[in-house]
């Protein structure tokens, strides 16, 4: 897919920021699911309405929602939010057709130690926390 890219610097540069930006959304839509948004949202609510019904600040709501309206995943029509086309089919927990437990769960798997990638090149020596928040060292080859 890169390679492709590489012959169109515009995309590649497009990809590039997307990479960057992908975690970003992620923990939006992350957020989204633990906090429940589509299973309270109905077919109009304002900010307001959700900041609400989940316990939330209102005026970090409008924020919110709208970065979720920009995912594609909600509409936004005169200050109304409703999920998008076919997504409470997917990120509603009641749903039975619901993704969000799967996606909650595999999110958490894809990103457990992936900040310490260039560490890991480096060779630089395995940790894991332990109680009280010390951090004791492994033995090479220990966290394979």
């Amino acid at each position: 897919m890169v390679s492709a890219m590489t012959e169109n610097t515009s995309a590649l540069g497009a990809y590039l920021f997307d990479l960057v930006q992908a975690p970003i959304r992620w923990q939006v839509l992350r957020s989204a699911l633990v906090l429940g948004v589509f299973d309270v949202l109905g077919e109009g609510d304002s900010a307001s309405d959700v900041a609400d019904r989940l316990g939330l600040k209102a005026e970090r709501t409008v924020s919110f929602l709208d970065a979720l309206v920009a995912m594609g995943l909600l509409r936004k029509t005169g200050g109304v939010y409703s999920p998008a086309s076919g997504a409470a089919a997917y990120l509603a927990s009641d749903s039975p057709t619901s993704l969000a437990r799967s996606l909650l769960q595999l999110g958490g798997l894809r990103h457990v130690g992936i900040e310490r990638l260039p560490d890991l090149l480096r060779g630089v020596e395995q940790t894991r926390p332990c109680a009280e928040g010390r951090v004791r060292q492994l033995p090479r080859g220990a966290g394979r």
